[in-house]
């Protein structure tokens, strides 16, 4: 799912390297501070494709483990204990892509738009909105994407869901996996689905407000999910992944420093001596 089919091409592997000539450039410029921003931005999107495997390959024990008999079913919710990996991994991905986001927004504020002192998308959105601009095209698409309903934005009140109001599962109302079936190459083929539920900003406020507390009378009866406003957690994560990895190459291509390819000379060499 990291690579674009369709291009030919890893993004990721394309932002990560982008960023760490950017970091090269910068250091052999002396600009410091820039190229530890640039690194722990190539780290960052390191770190996102790791969870994105770690996701995938949770899925894949998950059903790994089911029978052939299930797998001929066209749907089904159970119950089982291998979502006790899938959750976390869900959970993490979604805070690890939070931090690529805010470093992002780092360098758009500090290194293009000129607002030192800002380490999150929010604060950046703040002054976008607040402030005239040197890059007006840009400032447009970053609010647009942080506006309701754009992308970041509910993305934000996701992770923000998760983070601090309620686990997934929580969240659902119970703890369950759905199974359903999907065609590739005209063969009909088991696949597992954790839906996200809808207006998580809604759910966000409902959480914080106590009324969507469930209480012993009024219990949370499951129901079945629809992925056209409910979709998959991996399918989400990594299509948003990819949207950050667009971004982040976009970004890089504004470095006020020409990225360097890091080299190792000789004197990059530490012989060692034995004692």
């Amino acid at each position: 799912m990291a690579w674009q089919d369709a291009e030919y091409w890893w993004g990721a592997k394309q932002a990560h390297d982008r960023w760490n000539m950017v970091s090269h450039g910068a250091e052999v410029a002396s600009q410091t501070r820039l190229a530890d921003l640039a690194d722990r931005l190539a780290c960052a999107v390191d770190e996102c494709q790791t969870h994105l495997q770690n996701l995938c390959e949770a899925y894949a024990v998950q059903l790994g483990a089911q029978d052939a008999e299930t797998w001929e079913l066209p749907s089904r919710c159970f119950s089982d204990s291998h979502s006790q990996a899938v959750y976390p991994a869900i959970h993490s991905f979604f805070w690890q892509l939070a931090v690529l986001r805010d470093l992002l927004a780092e360098f758009a504020a500090g290194h293009i738009f000129g607002h030192d002192g800002i380490a999150t998308y929010k604060g950046l959105l703040d002054k976008l909105k607040r402030d005239s601009t040197p890059d007006p095209d840009l400032a447009v698409k970053l609010r647009a994407a942080g506006d309701a309903g754009g992308w970041i934005s509910v993305f934000t009140s996701y992770r923000n869901l998760f983070t601090h109001a309620a686990s997934l599962r929580s969240v659902q109302g119970f703890h369950h996996t759905y199974q359903d079936t999907r065609t590739l190459y005209t063969r009909s083929v088991p696949q597992l689905y954790y839906p996200l539920r809808r207006d998580p900003q809604l759910l966000v406020q409902q959480r914080s407000s106590g009324s969507a507390t469930r209480t012993p009378t009024i219990p949370i009866e499951p129901t079945e999910p629809n992925r056209s406003h409910e979709p998959d957690a991996l399918e989400y994560l990594a299509s948003t992944f990819d949207r950050f990895v667009q971004l982040a190459i976009a970004l890089s291509l504004r470095s006020p420093v020409e990225p360097q390819m890091p080299t190792l000379t000789d004197e990059d060499i530490i012989e060692f001596k034995g004692i």
